[in-house]
């Protein structure tokens, strides 16, 4: 396939779909696009006066595109958790589309970007949270199905070759728009600004000679949404969660297409206005160098 048709098509993606995966500082690399294919299972034990009530389960289908323009800069077209493919609710329906966003990243220290650093690495992105139809505003979805501007920030730091400490924050700031808040059902909410503060410690190994190199670590995610009712001042909430997981990557770099293929799994332990669901994600991705 012509070079500028894969381009052209990878830029249509990008303005339709969103997949927000680990949050790496590293960029994918020049004229290369990185493709991703992410199903996952989520599991929520629904609960009532501290008993339990019903489960809920559910199976998404996630996909992802970046295309690097150059070793420093990159595009990003990710959808996740992507679409429902399979829910087992029996209350009523559960979301079919979750949001949509596209965006950049840009390295600015590191082995990528303009100031050349062996132990920090920092890179900045933004980009554009698109709402996708869906039959309803679940939180269970992790969206909010509205529009959104978001700024993100990467910073890594080498303590030894094997080991360094990840850190990530992003701000979705949303216009003034209205949509269903948790528990209210029938009133209206503003929904202004989503933060995201994750700290993630990662190993990672090269097998000599093999081409194989893996990775694993322990992301710890905080999140905060403040909810402001306009007709209702007593409904007025804050959603925050506190999330550990921990993943296992293992990439393949030697073949005519290298690969990743990673597993991933991430609960909520503590929270306000939550769903707490715990999530098994899988991850493939497949490196093609245009």
């Amino acid at each position: 396939m012509n070079r500028k048709i894969i381009f052209a098509l990878t830029l249509l993606l990008a303005f339709s779909i969103y997949f927000t995966h680990a949050a790496e500082t590293e960029l994918v690399g020049d004229r290369t696009m990185r493709i991703s294919f992410a199903p996952s299972f989520g599991l929520q034990i629904q609960e009532w006066e501290g008993m339990e009530v019903g489960k809920v389960m559910n199976v998404s289908l996630g996909l992802g595109v970046e295309y690097g323009i150059n070793n420093w800069f990159s595009v990003q077209a990710l959808w996740f958790p992507g679409v429902n493919a399979w829910s087992d609710y029996d209350n009523g329906d559960y979301g079919f589309f979750s949001d949509g966003f596209i965006g950049f990243k840009a390295a600015i220290m590191g082995n990528q970007g303009f100031i050349s650093h062996d132990m920090h690495r920092v890179a900045v992105g933004a980009g554009l949270k698109t709402p996708l139809p869906s039959r309803t505003d679940s939180a269970r979805e992790g969206d909010k199905h509205l529009w959104g501007s978001a700024f993100q920030a990467y910073y890594d730091i080498m303590i030894v070759p094997l080991f360094y400490l990840n850190f990530f924050t992003e701000f979705v700031v949303y216009p003034d728009q209205r949509l269903k808040g948790p528990n209210y059902t029938t009133r209206s909410v503003k929904h202004p600004l989503d933060i995201t503060f994750e700290i993630d410690s990662r190993f990672k190994y090269e097998i000599p000679g093999k081409g194989v190199t893996l990775h694993w670590g322990i992301p710890l995610t905080l999140f905060v949404s403040p909810w402001i009712n306009r007709n209702d001042a007593n409904a007025e909430d804050t959603q925050l969660s506190f999330t550990p997981g921990v993943f296992f990557t293992a990439s393949f770099t030697d073949y005519k297409v290298p690969f990743d293929i990673s597993v991933r799994y991430t609960a909520p332990v503590v929270g306000l206005a939550i769903e707490p669901i715990h999530r098994v994600s899988l991850l493939g991705r497949i490196y093609i160098n245009l």
